[in-house]
Formats: structure tokens, C-alpha cells, sequence
């Protein structure tokens, strides 16, 4: 049960987010969640607002990757492998900064929530404008995000650093998403407090697990893209020697999501490809799956403090979960039972992994998953997100509360 404010007086905020709102599940969980607290809340972000968002949505300009966008990117970017104090002053004139200060003006908040280091700076440059209160809220170790790949290392690592640890000491609250990334920004920026865990959990769902069947339903699920595994899966698909069925549920780029097809032609009709669905119908869409796939490419911190939301999903949806050998992702499995960690570098290794499963450990796993679901759901979640926010409401100056009210 959500408590209520403890304050008695409601605040108006803004939630900020340079993603596409409607599939930004940890977004629009946020923005229910203040809502019926009868808080008035805005959100500003990429798209149209999302049926059953009960918040104003300012949208954004999503930025297309063109050429010309990503030579200016470089360009805005790679000053800070020489001067990194030039990052923040280059960030401030983009188009997207420009923005959010619009849309922050527009809105008058007593209360900014900014998702992921793009928004942070415009957050912090209008608390230093008005005196209200920032809750930034990490959703990845921004600074290792893309570390497997040479040109982010090269283009953006230094830049990201710099914008992020320039600004984030003057959040009034710090959350993120996993004890990793916690202890991350905690020891990188040397914060006096260490970010508080509000894990992206799913809303609770009950799906009661059912034994698996004589064809293995395997599933991955989430945005298609590379750097998540999704071709050593097809090509383990292939290898594995059980019947088996591998869905893959989601949307990307068209060329990206060609050529996935274009490889598992060799597969039959082992694998199939489904649109993505709404996020409200994520958790039952995967309920029919008997396995569901998390295998993050390893070669970057972030790797280990990967737990992403479709892990999640998968337990909610009451799935035995097969993941990479990510450190966080290692504990939860242990703690919980309720799937596999693999260190398999290659189809055949993750295929032999698979046939090596029985039906007894496939089935204990997802019965597992189903006692987990109510403790991993973002209902256990709202009290920890509602206390920061009473503490954050007090901070706000009596003033600010009644022009609000």
C-alpha cells in the first residue's frame, strides 16, 4: 500500500527523460507512482504520450541518427579527451539541453526528476535558477555504458564522465537501479552518500508457472540490438539438439532486424520474430515462454552491474531465466534459484548448456521465479521512491508549496 504524503501538500514535477516515453517502463512506473500521490506531474521525453499516462507530456525532438548528427556528436564530445572542464559548456549547447530547459521553464517544478546524465545538467542548471530540488536517477554506470565499443571509448567515455561527475554532487537525492551501480557512483564521484537502490522491477502480476512442455519455448525479448547476445542465440538455437522454439519479441533498427532474420534462416522454423508489445503486456506475453534469455555481451564494467529489465519480466512472467555471467545477475540467481548464470562464449557452448537442462531443473526454476515475483515487483519498490520524496517535499520552501497548492 502506498503511504500518504506525509506533508499534506502536493508538489508539481517533472520527470525528464531523453528516451521514448512510451517504452520507458521505469518512466512511466515513476509517473504513476506521483500521480496518484495527487501530485502534478510532467513529463518531458521523445514521443506522444503513451495511452494511460496520467501526467502532462511535454515531447522532445528525438535526435535521428543521421551522419550529420553523429559528426556533431563527435564534434561536441571529443574536446573533453583534452580539456575535460569544456564538456559541460559543450553539453549546455546542444539542441536536447536547450530543450529540457524549455520544458522546465514551462513546467515551474518544485521537484525535478532527472533520468540518466543527459538530463542532468539542465536540472541542475534550474535548480541553481529557482531553488527547487533535483532527484537524479542513474538507470545505467553511465561512464561504462557502450565500454565494449572503441568509438564510444574514444568519442564519448571522457565526455559522459565529465558532464556526469561535474553535476551529480548537486542532486539532492541520488537513486539508481542495482547495488553495483550504487557502489559505482558512490566510489567514482566520491558522493558523501551512497546512492539509494530502486530496483526497475515490473509491476506485481500473478502468472503461476506451468511445467514445461515437450518443445522448449525459449524467449528473448526487449530492444533489438547489438551488443545483447541475440546472434549467439540464434546460432545456438540451431545447435541444440531438444525441440526447441526461440521467440524473439521486440523492435530495431530495420537493417539490424533484417539481417537477424537473414541468420536464422538456417534455423527453420526454429526461430521466429514477433513486434514488440506495448509495456502494460510485456509480463503476459512472455508468461507462455519456458526459458528467457539475458546474455549482455561481456567486455565492459557495466557488465557486471548489468540487471536488466527484461530479467525481471521474464521472473514476473514466471520464465526459468538463463543469464550472462554479470556479477549482479550471479547473485540474484543464487539468491532467488530461479534460473541459470552461463559463462558460454559460443553457440555450441550455450546450445550444450541448454540440452544439459532437465525438465526438474527448467520447472523448479520457474516455480522459484513465481514465489520471487511479489518481492521483485515495483510495488515493493514505491515506499523507498515516496520517502525520498517526502524528505525532498520538506526541503521545499513553503513558498514554493503554496504557490503549488
Amino acid at each position: 500500500m502506498i503511504a500518504a504524503n506525509m506533508f499534506g501538500s502536493f508538489m508539481r514535477i517533472a520527470l525528464l527523460a531523453c528516451s521514448p516515453i512510451a517504452r520507458d517502463s521505469r518512466v512511466l512506473k515513476t509517473s504513476a507512482t506521483l500521480s496518484k500521490q495527487g501530485h502534478e506531474v510532467s513529463v518531458a521525453g521523445y514521443g506522444d504520450a503513451p495511452l494511460g499516462l496520467d501526467a502532462r507530456m511535454i515531447a522532445l525532438s528525438e535526435p535521428q541518427p543521421t551522419t550529420s548528427h553523429r559528426l556533431k556528436t563527435a564534434l561536441t564530445r571529443l574536446p573533453a579527451n583534452i580539456a575535460p572542464p569544456l564538456a559541460l559548456p559543450l553539453h549546455a549547447r546542444s539542441r536536447g539541453h536547450r530543450q529540457l530547459i524549455d520544458a522546465l521553464r514551462l513546467i515551474k517544478p518544485d521537484i525535478i526528476h532527472a533520468n540518466d546524465w543527459p538530463t542532468l545538467p539542465a536540472a541542475i542548471a534550474y535548480k541553481r535558477e529557482t531553488g527547487c530540488r533535483v532527484l537524479y536517477d542513474s538507470h545505467e554506470f553511465a561512464q561504462a555504458e557502450h565500454e565494449e565499443r572503441l568509438y564510444w571509448r574514444l568519442v564519448s567515455q571522457r565526455f559522459v564522465r565529465a558532464v556526469e561527475g561535474s553535476q551529480i554532487g548537486e542532486a539532492d537525492a541520488v537513486t539508481t537501479v542495482s547495488e553495483g551501480i550504487a557502489d559505482a557512483l558512490h566510489e567514482s564521484y566520491g558522493l558523501i552518500k551512497r546512492p539509494t537502490v530502486i530496483a526497475n522491477y515490473p509491476r506485481f502480476e500473478l502468472h503461476r508457472s506451468k511445467p514445461a512442455g515437450d518443445v522448449l519455448q525459449l524467449l528473448f525479448h526487449g530492444l533489438l540490438t547489438r551488443s545483447r547476445g541475440i546472434e549467439r542465440l540464434i546460432q545456438a538455437t540451431k545447435l541444440i539438439q531438444r525441440p526447441v522454439v526461440l521467440t524473439i519479441r521486440g523492435n530495431g533498427a530495420p537493417g539490424y532486424v533484417t539481417a537477424l532474420k537473414a541468420q536464422a534462416e538456417a534455423s527453420g522454423d526454429r526461430v521466429r520474430f514477433e513486434p514488440a508489445v506495448a509495456p502494460s503486456a510485456v509480463v503476459s506475453a512472455a508468461s507462455t515462454a519456458d526459458i528467457g534469455f539475458v546474455l549482455p555481451n561481456p567486455g565492459s564494467r557495466q557488465f557486471n552491474f548489468s540487471m536488466p529489465n527484461k530479467l525481471f519480466e521474464y521472473i514476473m512472467a514466471g520464465l526459468a531465466v538463463v543469464t550472462g555471467h554479470g556479477r549482479d545477475m550471479n547473485q540474484l540467481m543464487a539468491r532467488t534459484g530461479c534460473g541459470f548464470a552461463t559463462a558460454a562464449t559460443t553457440p555450441a557452448a550455450l546450445a550444450a548448456e541448454v540440452d544439459a537442462l532437465t525438465s526438474a531443473s527448467i520447472d523448479d526454476a520457474k516455480a522459484r521465479s513465481t514465489v520471487a515475483a511479489r518481492t521483485l515487483s515495483w510495488d515493493a519498490q514505491e515506499p523507498t521512491l515516496l520517502a525520498i520524496y517526502d524528505l525532498l517535499a520538506a526541503q521545499v520552501s513553503p513558498s514554493r508549496r503554496q504557490q503549488t497548492v
